[in-house]
Formats: C-alpha cells, structure tokens, sequence
C-alpha cells in the first residue's frame, strides 16, 4: 500500500522553458533544446536536421505562450505600449550590452541546463536589471553628473600647442 501512495505522489518533473538566452547561446532548435549528441541523420538526406539547427532568439520570443501574433509586414512586439505612463523601457542599446554580456557567459557555462541558474535571467529579469543599472547610474551621477561626459560647447581648441622654451632650445642645430 505505502508503494501505492509513493507512486501517485510522485512530483511531475519540469520542463525547463527555453528562453532568449538559450537561444542567443545556441541551444535552442526548432525541435526544443539541441542535444549534446546529435541525432543520427539519414544517410539519403543532405540536409541538416533541425533538431541541431539553432533558431533566432525573436522566433523563441514569438513562440512563447502570451506571445502576440506575428505580422511580417509590422514585425514588432508591442508588449511596452500597455506600460503605465512614467514606467519607461531601459534604454535598448543598454540592454543589448547587458544581454550579449549575459548570453557570452551563459555560453561558457559548463552546468546544466536543469540547473536553476538558467532560470534566472530569463526576459522580464533582464529588462529589470536594465532598469536597476540606468536607475543606478542616475543616482550616482546626480542631475548634472552627466555632464562631466560632454564636451564644452563654444570653446575653440588651438590648432597647434604652443612650443616651450626647452623645444625651441633642444631641437635647433647643434655647433
């Protein structure tokens, strides 16, 4: 009997989800997760398998479960227009470099996928810490610290530095 209740009690495992990331890492196909060994292909076929071929990380985004339909004629996601007024984007070329950071050291991960922390930078966690590192340097910077980065406007740079006293001296002809 107690092999009985072991049995219905048994925990269902998880799928793990594939993400961006796995995409961008190169190991998402349009059959799911690329295996380590890849699967035998015919011997009468020239074409690859797509069980071993990657797929782009916008053709994962799009098959997501809440994804909205994709029109080739306006290929855009349009999840950011149902945001509240005030509740901005991080900036997309912040977010690039955060992923391609990311995604670059995913890739040299050596645990498994199974693992949790593949879990744990998936899309909505990667717009978040684009948001906490732009709030991040705002505070830091101050109202005006962004300043320090900019040229002043208006002042002319001379066109040749001016020759010092040892130059004139050092470089004449000797006797």
């Amino acid at each position: 009997m107690d092999d009985e209740k072991r049995e219905h009690t048994k925990r269902p495992v998880k799928r793990h989800i594939a993400t961006v990331f796995d995409a961008t890492a190169g190991r998402i196909s349009q059959d799911g997760f690329i295996q380590s060994r890849p699967a035998p292909s015919s011997k009468y076929s020239d074409h690859l398998s797509t069980a071993t071929q990657p797929i782009r990380p916008d053709e994962v985004l799009f098959k997501q479960r809440n994804a909205p339909p994709r029109y080739q004629e306006t290929d855009y996601y349009y999840a950011n227009s149902k945001l509240n007024k005030g509740s901005d984007l991080p900036s997309s070329d912040l977010v690039k470099a955060l992923h391609s950071y990311i995604a670059e050291n995913y890739s040299k991960s050596s645990l498994a996928p199974s693992n949790k922390i593949w879990k744990s930078m998936d899309e909505t966690a990667l717009l978040a810490l684009g948001i906490l590192v732009e709030e991040t340097a705002s505070s830091v910077l101050g109202e005006t610290g962004d300043l320090a980065f900019l040229e002043a406007g208006g002042v002319e740079e001379p066109k040749s530095l001016p020759k010092s006293h040892d130059d004139e001296s050092s470089s004449g002809p000797e006797d």
